[in-house]
């Protein structure tokens, strides 16, 4: 079985973004990133549009198989696929049976921006750019391929009624969605299903922003399965919530000097007593280890539980963000090592992203009586690449 998290492949037009978004991808996953046309330039020590010129076409998707099966040959990676790659049947079979595949699609007006400077693109010969551009993307062979092996329950906003309805009308993958005039889905579902289709058909509808606003606070809090009233396993769920927080604040290249606990009954509950306690606390040095947060965390909460309440949920706030590079240390204080404790941090992630094992801290526990119960979860496309359909 395919681990998803440890060979993920990024295709699409070239410009689209696969080479900046797979570095972004492979820093957060811890996993080694490889550009196919890099790695041609790499070992042939030529620039693609002199291996073009010199060698030819032919020869240059010669050398791309070879390089892509080597890579493909390796236990973990994000590979960006050069634009014409995924054209050829042995890299594109190879890469859809082993790889976690990810399509980018990009609008023609953004693709005719990033390259009406781009003198290096061997294929983009010529004086007029927009009907060069446009000429590759009518070129739907590669694309309804994809679309055709993406189940309609699959798309992101489709749910089990609505996949059902289509189905009834004999729409049974994203393909004979896109074929569907817009307007009568919209007409006959609703506006957000004919945006999909339009964008499944190639018209752009939904806004992307280029580059992501960092956090400013990052909260993790959960309702109880139960009613709590013991500390200790109250203890034992706050130390998991700033556990978490904790491994969101190091994905995010962040550090914190301000965490902030709550605790509160069910405020529906109108048969007990009502309570809503929380308190904040200040750290020296901004932090993201695991074990100061969750040791502050822990401060605060004896400081705000009360007994004879009957707790429903309990959470935690991390932040005062300060970059990991760019953060105050105290002249004086020498006792705190903070390149020690980001490495023990880096160390830890390495491992439980990997499913090497299971680290955690004791202050979390391992029964976690407290969870709340989820037997149903809704796929989490936009957050959990593991969960985005694989075509086949």
């Amino acid at each position: 079985m395919i681990n998803k998290l440890t060979k993920i492949s990024l295709t699409g037009m070239m410009a689209s973004g696969k080479t900046s978004i797979g570095k972004i991808l492979a820093k957060k996953l811890n996993l080694p990133f490889y550009d196919s046309d890099k790695c041609i330039e790499n070992k042939i020590d030529l620039k693609i549009s002199e291996i073009f010129s010199t060698y030819g076409e032919s020869w240059f998707r010669e050398q791309e198989e070879k390089i892509c099966n080597d890579i493909l040959k390796k236990e973990e990676f994000v590979l960006a696929l050069g634009g014409g790659a995924i054209t050829n049947k042995l890299i594109r079979d190879h890469i859809e049976k082993n790889t976690l595949l990810i399509y980018l699609k990009t609008n023609e007006n953004i693709l005719f921006e990033r390259l009406k400077n781009d003198k290096s693109r061997p294929l983009l010969k010529g004086t007029n750019l927009k009907k060069q551009i446009n000429s590759i993307l009518k070129d739907k062979k590669i694309i309804q391929h994809f679309l055709k092996s993406v189940e309609i329950k699959n798309i992101w906003g489709i749910g089990k009624r609505m996949s059902a309805k289509l189905n009834d009308l004999g729409i049974q993958n994203a393909l004979q969605l896109s074929e569907v005039n817009p307007r009568t889905i919209g007409s006959n579902f609703s506006v957000v299903l004919e945006r999909t289709v339009r964008e499944l058909r190639g018209q752009a509808c939904i806004e992307t922003n280029n580059l992501l606003e960092p956090k400013k606070q990052i909260m993790v809090s959960r309702s109880f399965g139960r009613s709590i009233k013991s500390k200790e396993i109250l203890r034992e769920a706050v130390s998991f919530h700033a556990g978490r927080a904790a491994e969101k604040l190091r994905f995010e290249g962040q550090k914190c000097r301000t965490i902030t606990v709550f605790i509160r009954s069910n405020p529906f509950n109108k048969q007990i007593r009502q309570i809503y306690s929380s308190d904040f606390m200040e750290i020296i040095h901004a932090t993201s280890d695991s074990r100061i947060i969750i040791k502050t965390a822990n401060k605060i909460l004896e400081k705000i539980y009360r007994e004879g309440f009957e707790y429903s949920k309990a959470g935690i706030l991390l932040s005062n963000f300060t970059e990991k590079l760019g953060y105050q240390m105290n002249l004086f204080d020498k006792s705190f090592d903070s390149k020690k404790a980001d490495d023990l941090m880096r160390t830890v992630d390495y491992i439980n992203i990997r499913d090497i094992s299971n680290i955690f801290f004791g202050n979390q526990g391992y029964r976690n009586t407290w969870k709340m119960k989820r037997q149903i979860k809704s796929k989490r496309y936009t957050t959990r690449i593991e969960e985005i359909p694989v075509t086949r």
